[in-house]
């Protein structure tokens, strides 16, 4: 028996584009919401800087606190996902050099605590001794300070990195402010703490004798203006015992602990 031509049209399984289309369709507009959400979060972000000093503290200016402060770097956060996006944890603690001039996205609590220090602390200029070779291995393990990753730097400074070797008969402890920028010292410096000296930080000992003579000269680390942001414990005991006697570690706070440390690194290198 032959067969129809007609018979080989299967008349009930044509195909059919629209669901197809549908789906695709549907995707379209998830990915354009998806890239709408994303641009509105970013002007959100953006807007909510740019009315607010608050949050106009760049990754640059951070590195610079988180140094001084490494309890609060990226890789001592439990959550990373979302805090300081800008900064490394995994081979470095440093800031990525391509973002070292954004806007960093802290919490507010460690934006609050970045604004403290600085208007309290931040400018207090320890004159520790800088060896250009050790100051080349800053560089290269933070490399946003170099001039090829940051454009603001000034003249004299990019001069003076362009030229510095590891033998380079300069003396680079004394230099001004002009030649080396006061947040890059102090980067320096608190690079070389957690690298170098933590151990002899952690477990430095103090009498009150010498932390009432260390306050003589940095007041601003006094008990009164750190006793309701780190804790009543900060320096309580140090009107109320005997001179001689060592002041609790409980009552010395990590960054208070480093300047102490970076004090006797400054008269060491004075008396030499």
């Amino acid at each position: 028996m032959a067969i129809k031509d007609d018979q080989l049209i299967n008349e009930g399984f044509r195909k059919n584009p629209k669901p197809l289309f549908k789906g695709v369709l549907i995707l379209a507009l998830l990915f354009l919401a998806i890239l709408g959400i994303q641009w509105g979060l970013k002007r959100t972000l953006a807007e909510r800087v740019a009315d607010s000093p608050f949050n106009r503290v760049t990754n640059r200016e951070m590195a610079v606190f988180l140094w001084q402060n490494p309890e609060f770097m990226r890789v001592n956060s439990k959550t990373k996902s979302g805090y300081l996006p800008g900064f490394q944890y995994l081979d470095s603690v440093a800031a990525e050099p391509e973002l070292a001039g954004e806007f960093v996205v802290a919490p507010p609590e460690v934006l609050f605590l970045y604004h403290t220090w600085k208007r309290q602390i931040g400018g207090y200029d320890f004159r520790e001794r800088i060896e250009p070779a050790q100051f080349l291995k800053f560089l290269e393990y933070d490399p946003i300070w170099t001039p090829e990753n940051w454009n603001e730097a000034p003249k004299r400074y990019v001069e003076m990195v362009s030229h510095l070797s590891e033998d380079s008969p300069i003396n680079m402890t004394d230099l001004p402010h002009a030649v080396l920028p006061l947040m890059v010292r102090q980067a320096f410096v608190g690079w070389n703490n957690f690298f170098h000296n933590g151990n002899a930080i952690r477990t430095l000992q103090i009498t009150r004798k010498e932390m009432q003579e260390f306050l003589e000269v940095y007041p601003y680390y006094s008990r009164p203006f750190w006793q309701n942001i780190v804790g009543e414990q900060y320096l309580r005991s140090l009107e109320s015992g005997p001179q001689a006697e060592l002041l609790p570690q409980d009552e010395l706070n990590g960054f208070l602990k480093q300047a102490f440390f970076n004090s006797i690194q400054e008269r060491s290198n004075l008396t030499e």
